[in-house]
């Protein structure tokens, strides 16, 4: 779902940034919740940038259509799309949701094991015109892996 392209000319700086900004939000997930960031990252403020883009940071249990229905929601809003950058991980979490380990898949007997999870964790890069009450609207777009199931 992503290109290289997308992220080549970057500062490395920045790519390491947003990947352990990603990493923190992720720290703390129950499962069947979806955790939801968006901001506008600065060298001032989060020591990377994204091109002066804002940023929405997405870490949810994996499930069908979650780039479509996140990037129709935002496209309804008028926010345009720079890049968009949606690894499927294998993760384990303790019962709490805490993050234990991000799997390289090796030695990992199966995807559907019990103690492995498989999640979405999406970075999509929109124009920074965004708003912090879009927030509250943007959480409710993310489909729910709860609602999913039935």
């Amino acid at each position: 779902m992503w290109s290289p392209d997308d992220i080549i000319e970057r500062n490395p700086v920045d790519v390491f940034g947003a990947a352990m900004s990603h990493y923190r939000l992720a720290a703390d997930r129950p499962q069947g919740t979806a955790a939801v960031r968006v901001f506008t990252p600065s060298v001032h403020d989060h020591g990377w940038t994204a091109a002066g883009h804002t940023v929405v940071e997405v870490v949810t249990d994996d499930m069908p259509f979650l780039v479509d229905s996140l990037t129709m929601a935002l496209t309804a809003q008028e926010r345009a799309i720079h890049v968009v950058i949606h690894p499927q991980l294998l993760v384990r979490r303790d019962v709490a949701g805490c993050l234990q380990e991000v799997c390289d898949g090796e030695g990992v007997e199966s995807a559907d094991g019990p103690k492995v999870l498989r999640e979405s964790w999406m970075h999509i890069e929109i124009d920074s015109r965004w708003k912090a009450r879009a927030t509250w609207w943007l959480t409710w777009r993310v489909p729910s892996p709860r609602a999913s199931a039935t």
